[in-house]
Parts: C-alpha cells; structure tokens; sequence
C-alpha cells in the first residue's frame, strides 16, 4: 500500500544517517562496499565498517519491540520466485555482489550520496540499474499481484504518529549529540558513532519500506495496479535533504566538495564529480582539502576520487539492477535479511560475498593471468 507518511519518516531517518556519517566520519555510507571490507579486510574494518554492520543489524530488534508493523515480509507467492525459493536469493546475491563491486556503488552509495554529492558517474550509475531492475521486474515478473482487490498504490491508513516520531526524533538527537560526547582522532569514537549510525540507517530502510522486498519490487514494476509509489519519498525526502545539508548546511561539507575531486560545481577548479561506494581518497586528495573541512571526529574527508564513466561502471551497475529486480534486496536490505529472512537472508549475503570476490579477481587481471597460465602448467619458456 501508499505509505508516504511512513517511508517519509524512514527517508528523514536515511539522510540523518548519511549525513552524519559524512559530516564526523568523513565517509560516503556506501553500503556494498562496507559490507565488502567486512568480508575481505575485517582486520582494518574493526572501527570503520563492522560497526556500522552490527547498528544496522541492531536495528531490527528495536523495530520488532517499537515497531512491530514495520518489519518487512518476505513470504511472496512461489511464483514470484523465477529459480525457487533459496536459490533466487542466492542467485540475486551474486549478482548485487558481483555488480557492486564492478560499478563501485549501489543504492546507498551512488544514488543516497552521490546524487547529492552532483556527481555525474552516479547519475549514469543509478539510472543504469534502475532500468536494469524495472526491466527484470517486468520480463521475468517478480512483483506482487493485487491482492483482494486492493491495489498497492491504495493509501494506508494513518499511522500512529508518536511512536513514529520518537523513532524519528530520537536517532536525529542522538547522532546530534555525538560531537560533544566523543573525542576527536580515537578509533574508539569512530566505532561509536560508526555504530549509531548503523542503527539509524537500519531504522530508515525499516520503516521507509526499502528493506520489504514486495514494496521495492511493485515500485520497481511501474505498472499501474501494481505500482507501488512510496519510494519516491526517499527521493523527496533523503536526497533532496542531503543535497540541501551539503552543499548549503555544513560549511564543512560544502568546502570539501567543491575543494576536492569529488566536485562538478564549476567552482571546484575543474574537477569532475565521482562515483559513490568505493575508491578511498588517493594520498593527494588531502592538498586540495582546506583545514576548515575537518570532519567532526576525524583528520580529513575521504571522498571517492574515480571520474570516468565508463564500462565497468555501466556494466557493473546493470549486473546490479538485475539482482535487485530479481529478489527486490539490494546491500543494505540484504544485511537485515541476516536477521529476518532466515535461511534465504543467509544465501543472500552468501551469494553477495561470492560474486564481490569474483569481480574482484576478474578486477586482477595480472593475477588472474598467471594464475590460469600456472593452472595450465605453463612458464615463460614455453608459452
């Protein structure tokens, strides 16, 4: 059903997060990439990306005691599973991994940050796995019929609005109050609010309904009695909010993107927007940052230094779309299925972790060459 109080409030909760993981962490919340240093570099991760895991992951037990109503469904009728129930999952998993890794970004990367960041790279990258995703939805048709008659674009009744504004209201004050309470440069303030934070994205993807499957996959379907158009709230309200905060509400912010390579204002001495998840800020990025763009509990911002729009990042991004259309989880989402969906949430992040490690061996391809050339059993001298 029309949701646009819920998702609206769910949308607030997305930009609060990302912009406060931006504003004192210095980070873009790209959430395949958190979840593939996760996987590949845990040991580096322990401040930075596993605590933002463990808050999102937090989340859903105070949804289940505060907000019972909010928490997705993920029985959907066995048709709507084109490869079966466990194995869609597995398969969609695979390729949002896979995708992820080759395009650098998804959802929360390139479309949540790095529109409002103006980048151009995640321009080309959302609208790719958006009609990548619509176009699976529709040719294999994953999303949900109407049911008894009621259409999913029918409006929901009005919620009950003062636990909706507590979860609303509460996470913003307590993000707010991090930089007074934690130390500037400790690992230990950086896993912190790295964990708050978490938390209050995995709120936002709750209650907005981008963690339901069967709401992602009826907005995805752009068919009339089976639209679902809630999501256009997180547009309205994430990140255009975003937008807004960082280019004209953090005087930090707004000096970083328009001094740093991350920029396509023409104020930003000629350097291009970037893209989203991935490619951490290169060892010269720090010249181009004044000091007055600290973040609150850190050095200097970290903001991807990729520009090119180019195959990877086209091919990679409709790799995406496809396992997102196909099972309607995209990273994030996917992470709270470890929790809700059960054995298929497993699968899911399973076949994410298969398909970011293959991509990124076919990313190396020097070591990939020599390791089939060795497979072979073939040496300098006789090939």
């Amino acid at each position: 059903m029309f949701t646009p109080i819920q998702t609206t409030v769910g949308a607030l909760l997305l930009s609060a997060s990302t912009t406060g993981y931006l504003a004192l962490n210095g980070k873009i919340l790209g959430v395949s990439g958190i979840i593939g240093s996760t996987m590949f570099s845990p040991v580096s991760s322990i401040a930075t990306a596993i605590p933002v895991i463990v808050g999102m992951l937090g989340s859903v037990p105070i949804v289940k005691i505060w907000l019972p109503d909010y928490l997705p469904e993920y029985v959907v009728e066995g048709g709507l599973k084109p490869l079966g129930n466990g194995v869609t999952e597995l398969v969609a998993g695979f390729l949002v991994g896979f995708g992820t890794k080759l395009g650098a970004g998804c959802t929360s990367g390139h479309m949540l940050c790095g529109l409002p960041r103006l980048s151009l790279r995640s321009l080309f990258s959302t609208a790719t796995f958006f009609m990548a995703a619509s176009l699976t939805t529709n040719l294999l048709s994953t999303f949900p019929r109407t049911t008894n008659g009621v259409p999913p674009i029918t409006l929901a009744p009005t919620p009950a609005l003062l636990p909706l504004l507590a979860t609303l209201f509460t996470p913003i004050f307590a993000l707010a109050s991090l930089r007074f309470v934690l130390p500037r440069n400790s690992r230990l303030s950086t896993a912190l609010s790295s964990a708050v934070i978490g938390t209050v994205f995995g709120l936002g993807l709750l209650v907005s309904g981008m963690a339901s499957p069967g709401k992602v996959l009826s907005f995805l379907s752009l068919r009339v009695w089976e639209f679902d158009p809630s999501l256009v709230c997180v547009v309205l309200f994430a990140i255009v909010p975003n937008g807004f905060l960082w280019w004209w509400g953090y005087d930090s912010i707004s000096a970083a993107l328009h001094a740093s390579p991350s920029s396509s204002t023409p104020a930003a001495n000629g350097y291009q927007a970037i893209d989203a998840d991935e490619a951490p800020a290169s060892p010269t990025t720090a010249a181009y940052i004044p000091e007055k763009t600290k973040p609150v509990l850190c050095e200097n911002f970290d903001l991807p230094t990729k520009t090119a729009i180019d195959k990877s990042l086209i091919f990679g991004s409709a790799v995406f779309g496809m396992g997102w259309g196909l099972a309607g989880i995209c990273p994030g989402p996917g992470v709270l299925g470890l929790l809700l969906n059960g054995l298929n949430g497993v699968l899911y992040i399973v076949g994410f972790g298969v398909g970011r490690g293959l991509a990124e061996l076919c990313g190396r391809k020097d070591w990939l060459r020599q390791k089939v050339r060795w497979l072979i059993g073939c040496t300098d001298e006789t090939c």
